[in-house]
């Protein structure tokens, strides 16, 4: 099904992008990166739901009484699973 707000050339484009032989086997090394285990740390997960690492980063310095996170913690809270 095609998106009524994206231009027909558009639509033509991508569909020849995804067909090509070098587009595909990149998709398909890039899902299977995804999906590997990562040496038993099991599948890297993002949980910070729709915002951007910019937003989260905002709202980590306000939490913190505008003292901004470091790089290593700010990743650790969009890939770790705060139920688990």
């Amino acid at each position: 099904k095609e998106p009524k707000n994206v231009n027909k050339d558009v639509i033509n484009g991508l569909k020849t992008y995804w067909e090509l032989p070098e587009t595909k086997a990149t998709s398909a090394t890039n899902s299977k990166n995804r999906k590997s285990e990562r040496g038993g740390h099991g599948i890297s997960t993002h949980n910070a739901g729709a915002k951007t690492i910019e937003a989260r980063e905002e709202e980590m310095t306000i939490e913190a009484g505008g003292i901004p996170p470091d790089y290593i913690q700010l990743i650790e809270d969009i890939h770790t699973n705060k139920k688990t």
